[in-house]
């Protein structure tokens, strides 16, 4: 950066005249550079000329000069947009009165005062970036800085990160106990679920509730983080956001933080973020030069810091910034909105006359500075106790309350199968309640879930159960197993009696026809009006082949039947994500044959998961009756080849051993003859010996072991079953292998 005399060399011969002019050290008889030069310096050297030169500015010179000062140097185009043009001498070019004699600009007052100069040393005209003399900088310069914070100075923030990060995952939770929900424009939640969400929340919205979330600009920002993350896609939580879920805090909270300053423009854009007047690298341009900020400090120090440290982007802020006041508008956004709502920076002094004044927390300096191994900031209510609690009030009710920092991915499960209540601040620490009854976890059992998912669920929740309430639990979860439909339209009933109840009530009666069989009927009513009505009366069909319904409007101008069969919805519709109907091609009947085998999974092991229920049953709806009917016969072929090979893959050696060889005879002489034989098995999936009698069909070998294909008149369909397993066979009038 020149000095005053290495300024004053650089200008022409009129531009010095004028200075000295402006200066009162123009004599008569001195036409020199030399000598212009040497009168102006001598006079900015000099205390007493000093004093009466700076008393000359205006207050307005005073501001600008100080903010170059505290900058460095600023942008040509943004300084001049701000604090006006400079009129110079030139051939042609005269004024009345002249420019030097009565500035019209503060650009004027602080160039004609030989305090201006360009960067680099060029003709004003061409100048990147504009600053004080090096030697006259100190004058403008900050006296009294806020002193520097030691790190035990620094608050700690991290209450508000806590809170962001408990207040997105339960945005997952909710999205999941609401597989119906539909997003307005694919992001935006109605007003009732809005209302509903927002109880939720650690920070919520305050009173009175605001109807759109669009306008509320927490709710809005916690939207915009779970979509940037990756964590919801149209409104269903992704893979993504069930790993999220699964992580600790810290982690969780630089998960978020990375999508937030990755996140593109047109995101930012479609969420109403302050962010998105800027494009990138903002705000990650800002974020860079905030973390070294250790001294308390305001918006227009904030960004003066930026404007002379970030040279390399002088053609940026030159291209999307109209003066130096947007700068500070658009940091000042920061400061006050999303900084703060992550716990970056806290107001210095909430008592001080400077309210605007910023510092950063322990928190900030963790997310902005640390290193990858660094260890995040303690968290409060981390020596909480983070184990739920059961009571009974009721014995058909269970009320279960999980600490807000007990595990979410936990929460997120136990919400599929019980109803949440409200968030219970008395309590300590404050927790969210919920009620775990047998009618929602029969219906969650209807829609798919596994009842291992629950028992993990509790299990991560701190839980442990007696065996009584393991019973009654898994008596719960059998009511929604036992109707369902197949071959659609058939309904099948688990036992007679179940139809004959069903048979009593006149609204489900009115959709059945007659009997094929005591477990049988036919229905006469769509899928998902008979789950309703069955639902109604306290019964829960099985999720698979009943597709949900379509809202009955999408906009105040266009209902579902005036909208063309498998149109895409558009932008503009009240409803949620954008739907597309399913093609009905080869591909999409082994697409549901794969996700039903993922699901049925579930009864032996806690999936990592849910399986995605609303999208198998569009796809089994969309394929014709009869392609339903031979899809679910396979289905049922390979759920029984999926039974054996778990059977057979579980290694549990049988008692005694057997050899299949001595089985032979007799299996092919009871196929031959049509009869029935009584097998005593050993069950290596159950690890106990079964004796069941069935119908043999044929023998087979898989990877060279035998086997028996029988219908099983103890489990009710075809199994099979390994023949050195079998330790004895009784036909009809003699028994052998004893």
């Amino acid at each position: 950066m020149p000095t005053l005399h290495e300024h004053l060399l650089t200008l022409p011969q009129r531009d010095l005249r004028a200075i000295a002019t402006r200066l009162g050290v123009r004599r008569r008889g001195q036409n020199r550079k030399a000598d212009w030069i040497s009168a102006v310096a001598q006079a900015w050297q000099e205390t007493d000329q000093r004093t009466a030169l700076l008393a000359q500015l205006s207050p307005a010179a005073h501001a600008a000069a100080y903010r170059l000062a505290q900058a460095g140097a600023l942008p040509a185009a943004l300084f001049f947009a701000e604090f006006g043009a400079i009129r110079r001498a030139a051939t042609g070019r005269h004024w009345q009165p002249p420019p030097w004699e009565a500035p019209d600009s503060v650009s004027e007052e602080l160039y004609y005062a030989g305090l201006l100069c360009p960067l680099p040393q060029a003709p004003l005209e061409r100048a990147a970036r504009l600053a004080l003399v090096a030697d006259l900088q100190s004058i403008f310069a900050p006296q009294s800085r806020p002193p520097p914070l030691e790190a035990a100075d620094l608050l700690a923030g991290s209450e508000h990160a806590a809170a962001l990060v408990h207040d997105v995952a339960q945005l997952l939770c909710f999205l999941l106990a609401q597989p119906d929900l539909r997003l307005l424009h694919g992001r935006w939640l109605a007003p009732g679920p809005l209302a509903a969400f927002n109880r939720r929340l650690l920070q919520p919205d305050p009173a009175p509730q605001r109807r759109s979330h669009k306008r509320a600009p927490r709710l809005r920002f916690i939207a915009f983080l779970a979509a940037a993350a990756g964590l919801v896609a149209d409104g269903q939580v992704t893979p993504t956001g069930w790993a999220w879920l699964a992580q600790p805090p810290a982690p969780r909270l630089a998960q978020l933080w990375r999508a937030w300053r990755s996140a593109p423009t047109v995101l930012r854009q479609a969420f109403d973020q302050p962010e998105a007047a800027l494009p990138p690298p903002w705000p990650g341009l800002l974020l860079d030069h905030l973390g070294r900020q250790r001294a308390p400090f305001g918006a227009a120090d904030l960004a003066a810091t930026l404007l002379g440290q970030a040279a390399n982007f002088t053609t940026y802020f030159a291209a999307h910034l109209p003066d130096l006041a947007a700068l500070d508008r658009h940091v000042a956004a920061l400061l006050t909105g999303a900084l703060r709502t992550w716990g970056v920076v806290t107001e210095a002094d909430a008592s001080s006359p400077e309210p605007c004044l910023y510092m950063l927390t322990e928190t900030g300096c963790w997310l902005l500075t640390a290193p990858p191994d660094a260890a995040p900031p303690v968290w409060p209510g981390a020596q909480a106790s983070t184990l739920a609690q059961l009571t009974e009030p009721a014995p058909e009710t269970w009320q279960i309350a999980a600490p807000i920092s007990t595990a979410p991915h936990a929460q997120a499960v136990l919400g599929l199968y019980a109803a949440y209540q409200q968030l219970l601040w008395s309590a300590d620490p404050p927790c969210h309640r919920y009620d775990l009854t047998e009618t929602t976890v029969a219906a969650a059992s209807a829609a798919g879930y596994e009842l291992a998912s629950l028992l993990q669920a509790l299990t991560d929740l701190g839980l442990t159960l007696t065996p009584e309430q393991t019973d009654r639990l898994m008596g719960w979860h059998a009511r929604g197993r036992e109707l369902r439909l197949v071959t659609w339209p058939l309904l099948q009933a688990a036992t007679p009696e179940l139809m004959a109840r069903l048979h009593a009530h006149a609204a489900i009666c009115a959709g059945l026809g007659d009997l094929l069989s005591p477990t049988i009927a036919p229905t006469t009513l769509p899928p998902a009006e008979l789950a309703a009505r069955l639902r109604a009366a306290g019964f829960f069909l099985q999720a698979s082949g009943v597709s949900r319904p379509e809202p009955e409007t999408t906009n105040q101008n266009e209902s579902v039947q005036d909208r063309p069969p498998g149109s895409r919805r558009r932008e503009s519709d009240d409803v949620g994500p954008t739907q597309y109907a399913v093609r009905n091609t080869p591909s999409t009947a082994a697409l549901w044959l794969a996700s039903q085998l993922y699901a049925t999974l579930g009864e032996h092991l806690a999936l990592p998961l849910p399986p995605p229920f609303t999208d198998l049953a569009a796809l089994l709806a969309a394929l014709p009756t009869s392609d339903q009917a031979i899809i679910q016969t396979q289905w049922e072929r390979l759920r029984s080849d999926l039974q054996a090979l778990l059977d057979g893959r579980t290694f549990a050696p049988p008692p005694v051993p057997s050899d299949p060889a001595q089985w032979r005879p007799h299996i092919e002489a009871a196929i031959a003859a049509g009869r029935p034989l009584v097998m005593r098995y050993f069950t290596a999936g159950r690890n106990v010996l079964t004796e069941r009698t069935v119908t043999p069909y044929w023998i087979e070998e898989h990877r060279g072991i035998p086997y028996l294909r029988a219908d099983c008149h103890l489990a009710g369909r075809v199994l099979l079953f390994r023949l050195d397993r079998i330790q004895a066979l009784q036909e009809t009038s003699r028994q052998v292998g004893e």
